[in-house]
Parts: structure tokens; sequence; C-alpha cells
């Protein structure tokens, strides 16, 4: 998939590798221990270089939450273990196990990231745009988790700043940086959608939806500025045009 390429190599064909090479395989193997898709790790790292401080703050942040949600459970592991070295009720020990990995899993983080009025907005915005066939494959999946939030906050977040900067160096949209920055964005939506029809189609709905909501009455508000989001859009119309659809 082009993750990882040799600086270059040598007169016998071998590859070689650099300082920054290690840097990225860093990067690739931290991401894909925390659960990333090959596709995902290439939407992140398509991002403009991100400096390796910043890169590692990140990575640490996301094991420390998963260290937290496993320590929870290891804890009802051991009060199982007890309950059976004792003769007392292991089952319901084992119950508790049970609870804590689903508790892990779905834990309310939805509270932390937007407020009820938020919340109540999207929901509303959600039933107007899926039709009952997208709700129904959206429903067959795993539920969304706070990592999977979080991984995705940070996939924009690296795509955000690509737009800043490009915007800010005055570059154009179709241009092969603006190219790269809509190939991440489709990378996102796709990663989201999973190839389905129905929920890209309600996923557009729900944005269009959004976007006609005056701008301090959007749940999501996308850190861009007018002009950068309107070179986004450009990019992502060139890249469709490209493609022919």
């Amino acid at each position: 998939m082009g993750l990882l390429k040799p600086s270059r190599r040598s007169e016998a064909g071998y590859r070689l590798y650099q300082e920054a090479d290690l840097t990225r395989l860093q990067q690739i193997l931290a991401l894909k221990f925390l659960g990333f898709s090959l596709t995902e790790i290439k939407a992140f790292l398509g991002a403009s270089p991100v400096e390796l401080h910043d890169a590692l703050e990140q990575q640490r942040d996301m094991l420390q939450e998963r260290r937290r949600q496993i320590d929870g459970v290891l804890e009802a592991i051991d009060r199982a273990q007890l309950a059976i070295h004792s003769n007392g009720k292991p089952w319901d020990s084992v119950v508790d196990v049970i609870r804590a990995i689903q508790m892990s899993q779905n834990e309310d983080w939805q509270s932390k990231y937007f407020t009820d009025e938020q919340r109540r907005v999207m929901e509303d915005l959600s039933k107007g745009a899926y039709t009952p066939e997208a709700k129904a494959a959206m429903d067959a999946r795993p539920a969304w988790t706070k990592e999977d939030q979080k991984r995705v906050d940070a996939q924009y977040a690296a795509l955000y700043d690509g737009v800043r900067q490009a915007v800010a160096s005055g570059e154009d949209p179709g241009g092969d940086r603006g190219q790269q920055l809509a190939g991440q964005a489709s990378a996102l939506i796709e990663a989201f959608t999973q190839g389905n029809p129905a929920i890209a189609a309600g996923l557009q709905k729900f944005w269009e939806s959004h976007e006609q909501l005056p701008r301090e009455q959007r749940p999501v508000q996308v850190p861009l500025t007018e002009e950068e989001e309107a070179f986004l859009n450009r990019a992502k119309q060139v890249c469709q045009e490209r493609r022919g659809d």
C-alpha cells in the first residue's frame, strides 16, 4: 500500500532507510497496535508531516485510555479468581467480568464530546437522513466507541491541518497537495460507510442538513475558515471530476 518506502536503493538493489523512515515505521506500528486498519493508517499518514513529539503524545493518550479500560477488566478478573478460591459465587464474578468488558466497550463517552442539545440535534438529523436500510446496516456494525471517536478525531485533525497549510501557501485545490487532501477526506468517508451506498447516501444527506443550520447551532463544528472549507470542497470536486464520478 506504499505505507513505508525506502528512501533509496543501493547499487546492489538493497533498500536503504533513514531516520525519518524509522519515525514513520514507529507511527505505522503504533497505529496498527491501536487497532487502525491499513486504510485508516494511510489516510492518517497522508497528512502533513507531524512533529515526532506531537505524534508520540497523541499515541500516548490513546494507549493510556486503552490501559485504563484493560485495568478495569483485570480487576474484575482478580475478583472472580478470589471468589473461586474462597468457594463463594464464582459465576456472579464471571458475570462482573463480562459487564466490565461491555462497559469498557460501550461506556457513554458521547457525553464528554457533545452536550445533550447537540446529541438531540444529531439524532434528529440522523432520523431524517438515513433510510431504514441504512439504519439496519449501521446497527449491524460494532458499536461506535470512544476510542473510535478519538481515532477519527485525530485523522480529521491531520486533514484540517493540511488544508490550513495548503490555503496559507496559496496552493491550487487541483494540485498535488489539494488532491492528496481530497484523497484523505474520501478515505475517511469510505472507512465510515464501508462501501455501503445506502449509508453513503444517508451520510451525504446528514451533512447537507447539518450545513443548512445556522453555524452556531451546528453540533459538529469544523475548525476551518470559510476559505479553507471552500478549498477542501473544491479539491474533492476536482477529484470526483477526474475520476468521472
